[in-house]
C-alpha cells in the first residue's frame, strides 16, 4: 500500500517530525518512495560513525537513531503533493525551510498529531484551497488510499458529502441545539481524533439538506453517512419522527453508531471501520452532496 500511495503523490514536500516534542527536524522534496529513504539511511549507518563531511546527514541520521532508541518511529508529514514541476517543489520545500528558520517553534502538548491544530496563531481568516494536496501525515494518506469499496446494499442510507469546515456561530439545528459551523475539519482526518467527535460530526451531518421526505419513507432509510474525500467517516441513526425543515430544506436529530453498537453490530465496521470505505465516484457536473444509498434505492 505505501508504494502505491507513494506512486499517487506525484512530486512532494514532506517534513520529517520528532514525535517526543511534535518539532519537525528535516523538510525534502522527492518522489515515489523517497519520504521513506531516511530510514535505510539510518539502518545502514547504525553502529557507524556519523558523516563528518556531511552535516546535514549526521545530525539528520542521529536524530533518527535517538528517537529509534526511544521506542518510537519519526512521523512524516506530506506538505505538499501533486505538483508537476522540478521548480514548483523546490520553490515549496525553500520557503518551508525559511519559515522554519525563521520562527521559534512551541514543543507539542500531548494531543495529538493533527495538521493546522494551531489554527489560531495567524489571523488569517481563510487558506487557499489546496485541492486536496495540502499537509497530510503520511499515515493518514495511506488510510484514504487504502479504504475499500462500500459494498453493503443491505441496508439504505443517506450518504451526505461534507466539504471543508466553515464557522456558523450558534446556527440551530433540529432539536433545539446550536452548532458552530459545519463541514469537515482536517484533523478529523486522523481515525484517533475522528472518533472522539462523532457528535461534532453529526452537527454538520445533521442539517440542512434538500431531502425528499418521501424517498427515505419509502424506501425505510434509517441511517446517514459522512463522506469526505470520496471516504465514509462516520455513520448515524436518524432518530425517527424528528425531521424539522428550514427554508425548503431538511434535518434531522441523530445518535452516532459506533463499533459497540447492539443494535447492527456489524455495521460500523461494513460502513466505516478502520479506515472508512470509498464509494462510487459521482458522474461529471454532479455536485449534489446529498446521495440515496444503494443507487438504486
Amino acid at each position: 500500500m505505501l508504494q502505491q500511495v507513494s506512486s499517487e503523490l506525484g512530486l512532494y514536500v514532506y517534513m520529517l517530525v520528532d514525535p517526543r516534542n511534535g518539532l519537525p527536524f528535516y523538510v525534502g522534496k522527492g518522489q515515489g518512495l523517497r519520504f521513506s529513504s531516511h530510514d535505510d539511511e539510518a539502518d545502514a549507518a547504525s553502529g557507524d560513525a556519523p558523516e563528518e563531511n556531511d552535516p546535514e546527514m549526521s545530525e539528520k541520521i542521529e536524530r533518527i537513531r535517538e528517537i529509534w532508541a526511544s521506542s518510537l518511529k519519526h512521523e512524516v508529514w506530506i506538505l505538499r503533493h501533486g505538483m508537476t514541476t522540478k521548480r514548483e517543489y523546490t520553490a515549496v520545500e525553500a520557503a518551508a525551510i525559511d519559515l522554519l528558520h525563521s520562527f521559534p517553534l512551541e514543543v507539542r502538548s500531548k494531543r495529538e498529531p493533527v495538521p493546522e491544530s494551531f489554527m489560531d496563531q495567524l489571523t488569517n481568516a481563510r487558506r487557499e484551497s489546496s485541492k486536496g494536496h495540502g499537509i497530510m501525515l503520511l499515515n493518514d494518506l495511506v488510510a484514504e488510499k487504502a479504504a475499500p469499496e462500500l459494498t453493503l446494499t443491505e441496508v439504505p442510507m443517506l450518504l451526505i458529502t461534507l466539504k471543508g469546515w466553515i464557522d456558523k456561530p450558534e446556527e440551530p439545528i433540529p432539536g433545539e441545539e446550536t452548532r458552530d459551523g459545519y463541514g469537515y475539519k482536517r484533523e478529523w482526518l486522523t481515525s484517533s481524533v475522528r472518533e472522539q467527535h462523532f457528535e461534532e460530526i453529526g452537527r454538520s451531518v445533521c442539517a440542512w439538506w434538500r431531502i425528499d421526505l418521501a424517498r427515505v419513507e419509502r424506501n425505510n432509510i434509517e441511517y446517514a453517512v459522512a463522506v469526505h474525500r470520496g471516504v465514509t467517516r462516520a455513520v448515524f441513526r436518524i432518530l425517527p419522527g424528528t425531521w424539522e425543515e428550514q427554508g425548503g430544506r431538511r434535518g434531522f436529530q441523530f445518535e452516532p453508531v459506533t463499533r459497540d453498537d447492539d443494535t447492527l453490530p456489524d455495521l460500523y465496521d461494513e460502513v466505516v471501520g478502520p479506515y472508512g470505505h470509498r464509494i462510487p465516484e459521482k458522474k461529471k457536473g454532479d455536485m449534489a452532496p446529498l446521495r440515496y444509498w444503494p443507487y438504486s434505492c
